[in-house]
């Protein structure tokens, strides 16, 4: 009896250590499985509600894909539709992949994260101002707390000849004002593409290759981004995918002078491999992947400068209630919606582009549901914010406008009246 006791008890404790070990992630799957239930039987819907000609998304668990799609069309014309190698502008998504850029060479002992930006240009100066340029470090351009005035690049048709980026940093064209300095650096953070241009720069005479060509060699294929460049020349424009207005018009591709900024073209499948490079790999492949070292990569998503925790570099950031961080990086530029979210120590992502400005209603949805599902207090976008101040102020403006008209009117008609009277 005794013995059988033993092995009773014996048997009870494997049975448990079995369903303890194949417990728990058959929990974390369901709810993973029934995110992606969730999102192929809603994105259809969603894209109709919302007229959305198209939509790219991918989910990233334990550091790997656990789920990558496509829905509607690339080309509503020619009833093409998207797919992962389908090619999206991704806008200010666009710094993540150049502060790897400027990292790599940090890494090799070529730049200094707090060295003065002046250091590493001699064709260009900034113009007389009562704030100091040697206070505008790497570091800050990165973070955007460099003291440059708030800038955006307005880009060109990819058809037309754009201006040289010296030209474009003297604003010697129509599409973004004068680099300059309009606060003392490190004592705010705005953003501005201007910064982008000038690490664009600092990339080029460090590495004495032009921006694109260093970015696809040293950093876009190491990782994997086979497909994706910073120039049409870089890419199959055949799978570019068209963007349209909120009201389906087509809009033509346009190309940027400070690529660094917002120039990246990519696909699902390449930025969800960049992504999942902010984590350890299936194979134990570190972080960084050996273009930036661990360390760098834990550095980017470090809260500093003034933002209150909002940027690190190359990316904003959320606190988490965990005590952890997520990078959070969205943009809408010339009829394209992109928005990415990684949660390094949950080893957690979600990628998601669609080709018009109204899929941020659907993005905002899909991302809502994702931050549900594995309990993360995801807060809103930074430009998402920025554009609600915008509008708000705005809306206070032309309310105060329409008061001061009604309230002359009504004085005339007063005042018409009394000459009645009288």
């Amino acid at each position: 009896m005794q013995i059988l006791s033993r092995a009773r008890s014996a048997y009870c404790l494997v049975t448990l250590l079995i369903c303890f070990c194949i417990g728990i992630p058959r929990l974390s799957a369901t709810g993973s499985e029934e995110l992606t239930h969730r999102f192929e039987s809603q994105i259809p819907d969603l894209l109709t509600k919302y007229e959305v000609p198209g939509i790219a998304v991918a989910v990233i668990e334990n550091g790997t894909p656990s789920w990558q799609q496509s829905f509607g069309y690339a080309d509503l014309s020619k009833r093409r539709e998207i797919n992962s190698t389908s090619l999206f502008q991704v806008g200010r998504l666009t710094e993540l992949v150049t502060a790897w850029g400027v990292l790599r060479l940090v890494d090799e002992g070529r730049i200094g994260l707090d060295n003065p930006v002046g250091q590493y240009i001699e064709q260009w100066k900034f113009p007389p101002s009562s704030y100091k340029a040697d206070k505008v470090t790497i570091r800050r351009l990165l973070n955007h707390s460099g003291g440059i005035a708030p800038l955006i690049s307005t880009g060109y048709s990819s058809e037309e000849p754009g201006p040289d980026l010296i030209a474009y940093l003297k604003g010697q064209s129509n599409l973004m004002g004068k680099v300059r300095l309009s606060y003392e650096p490190g004592t705010e953070s705005q953003y501005s593409a201007g910064g982008y241009a000038l690490l664009q720069l600092v990339i080029e005479n460090v590495s004495g290759k032009s921006f694109c060509d260093f970015m696809k060699i040293r950093v876009l294929e190491p990782i994997g981004m086979h497909s994706s460049g910073f120039e049409c020349r870089q890419v199959d424009t055949g799978r570019v995918a068209t963007s349209y207005t909120p009201r389906g018009r087509k809009i033509p591709p346009y190309q940027h002078t400070a690529q660094a900024a917002v120039g990246l073209r990519t696909t699902l499948h390449d930025f969800t491999e960049f992504v999942t490079s902010f984590m350890p790999g299936p194979n134990d492949e570190p972080p960084g992947r050996s273009v930036i070292s661990p360390d760098l990569v834990r550095e980017m998503y470090r809260p500093q400068g003034p933002s209150d925790g909002q940027y690190g570099l190359g990316c904003c950031l959320n606190s988490l209630e965990s005590g952890g961080v997520m990078i959070h990086q969205c943009c809408g530029i010339h009829g394209w919606r992109a928005q990415t979210a990684v949660a390094p120590a949950e080893k957690l992502g979600l990628v998601v582009f669609t080709n018009t400005p109204a899929g941020r209603k659907v993005i905002q949805h899909l991302f809502s549901d994702w931050c549900n599902t594995h309990n993360l207090n995801c807060l809103p976008c930074v430009e998402d914010e920025v554009s609600r101040a915008r509008v708000t102020t705005l809306n206070i403006l032309i309310t105060v406008v329409l008061l001061t008209l009604l309230l002359f009117v009504g004085y005339i008609v007063w005042k018409g009246g009394r000459a009645k009277s009288a």
